[in-house]
């Protein structure tokens, strides 16, 4: 059971106590949570962390038992040490000892797993100490926990081997189990492509910048609510189309292609639409309205953006001068390879086609491609039937999860997460902290924190903006969603890659 908790983890956790959950002869989900601290209570610390889980598996089977594993921070290195076959040695009597003072100290928390007021009433299978060196698990005979082997066995457990041979494998830390992943948007079979694309994305990136703060004063909060509800609203139009396009890709694109995902990705994105989406992160609002977007629709993100400043018309302006928003300039030039959407793209958004094609033959330009689809969609935005407050509060329940029976969309989550590591070559500052917000924000909705706390941490090195999500991941809150078997994300958690591109501080 360790070893499946560990791939379900993808990673050997420290100073962390899991949960994994048990319907028949069903595994569910996995728990994880930081060890509490000297002062805190340990039975409202375990309480908390039983109602996390669903009551039923799919809404069909009862979860009704779990495993409990308690594992330690692995001082000395002594797990990577044992778990490493040219390092392994047999563990010295006071690694031993220490791990078995451990699994003493864990015996105390016997009474409150086998407590059905504590757990839900659930019934504690196992309790699995996994130390530095050994492993310890719970007698029922004995009602306490006895040796069980060393760490290194669960390597060779069948459960282990068999997800080795499927190309499956536990990494030493979270962070550490981030930098593989089938999503890899730095991935590329052109490095010179790559690269000038990235150099001429963040080329437009610094031009835009420059646009905004010309326009604005250097401050977009001192733009008239008009202004800026007609800025943002043809920015989310952008954001829109570039989501969609992400997230054909990633249904489209076969796994014998000779190009990666990255490079599929920059020939459909042009780099002058990458540096407008990565410098339209100039507020903070921005982060509520292209996740908002992206977890609900644009018509919803929109109703909102008109909440702020009031019922807007012309939200995209097809004339540039004063008081037009400011758009990738290059709309009315002719069509260009690198600012076309394939036409096979726009007949599955038209629902015309299920399976899409490859990107030759007729295409159409961006800026066309968006004026025609979604000025349809801004404008019919301002025909409401709910008050302003209601929109945003829908945003605010949404974003923050506070309601069990409303989710996000995940597919377009998952885009758009992929979307900004696309986008983070381009950016620098605070733009560039604000795509890491949005990317932990995306990893806090999936329940997945400890990720998502190091992304809001690389965050922070960028941006000193307080964000509910920084409370909300002090505090330990997570979505309410994330009890309900049917709402809550339930495919695999690695999407970013957290240090991709390294930059400077």
């Amino acid at each position: 059971m360790a070893a499946i908790m560990l791939h379900q983890l993808g990673y050997w956790p420290q100073e962390s106590f899991v949960v994994v959950a048990l319907a028949g002869h069903n595994i569910g989900p996995c728990v994880r949570i930081d060890l509490p601290g000297p002062e805190d209570n340990t039975a409202a610390y375990l309480h908390r962390i039983f109602s996390l889980l669903p009551a039923t598996i799919d809404g069909a089977q009862p979860i009704d038992r779990f495993i409990a594993f308690y594992c330690t921070a692995d001082r000395d290195n002594l797990r990577a040490r044992q778990t490493a076959s040219g390092t392994r040695t047999l563990p010295s009597t006071s690694e031993r000892e220490r791990d078995a003072a451990i699994a003493h100290r864990v015996e105390r928390w016997l009474p409150l797993l086998t407590n059905p007021t504590v757990t839900g009433g659930l019934e504690c299978f196992d309790c699995i100490v996994l130390g530095d060196t050994t492993i310890w698990e719970l007698s029922h005979e004995q009602n306490g926990l006895i040796f069980a082997g060393f760490v290194e066995d669960i390597l060779m457990s069948p459960y282990h081997l068999a997800q080795t041979v499927r190309g499956e494998s536990i990494a030493a830390t979270a962070s550490e189990a981030r930098t593989t992943n089938p999503w890899d948007t730095a991935a590329t079979a052109d490095t010179g492509a790559r690269e000038d694309w990235e150099a001429a994305a963040e080329l437009w990136y610094r031009t835009y910048t420059q646009e905004y703060q010309l326009r604005e004063g250097e401050d977009p909060h001192l733009l008239q609510a008009h202004s800026y509800c007609q800025q943002k609203g043809a920015e989310l139009c952008y954001w829109e189309t570039a989501l969609e396009a992400i997230r054909w890709v990633m249904r489209t694109l076969a796994a014998d292609q000779r190009t990666t995902v990255g490079d599929r990705m920059r020939q459909l994105l042009p780099a002058e639409v990458a540096g407008y989406l990565a410098a339209s992160l100039n507020t903070y609002g921005t982060i509520n309205l292209v996740t908002y977007c992206a977890a609900a629709t644009l018509t919803d993100s929109l109703r909102v953006l008109e909440g702020y400043g009031g019922r807007f018309t012309n939200p995209a302006p097809t004339t540039t001068g004063e008081g037009t928003a400011i758009e990738p300039g290059s709309y009315g030039a002719p069509p260009r390879r690198r600012n076309t959407l394939p036409s096979s793209f726009l007949q599955t958004l038209h629902g015309k086609q299920h399976r899409v094609g490859s990107p030759s033959g007729v295409r159409t330009g961006w800026h066309d491609w968006v004026r025609r689809t979604h000025l349809t969609v801004q404008r019919s935005a301002t025909d409401v039937s709910q008050t302003q407050t209601d929109y945003a509060e829908a945003m605010a329940r949404l974003l923050c999860g506070t309601e069990q029976t409303v989710s996000p969309r995940w597919e377009r989550l998952n885009a758009l997460e992929v979307l900004c590591s696309l986008l983070i070559p381009a950016a620098c500052g605070e733009p560039l902290g604000r795509l890491r917000i949005v990317q932990a924000w995306i990893n806090w909705m999936r329940g997945t924190s400890s990720y998502a706390n190091l992304l809001n941490e690389e965050a922070h090195r960028h941006v000193q903006e307080h964000t509910p999500l920084d409370d909300a991941l002090q505090l330990g809150l997570l979505p309410l969603w994330l009890g309900d078997s049917a709402r809550c994300w339930r495919g695999p958690a690695r999407f970013s890659v957290l240090n991709v591109y390294p930059v400077a501080t």
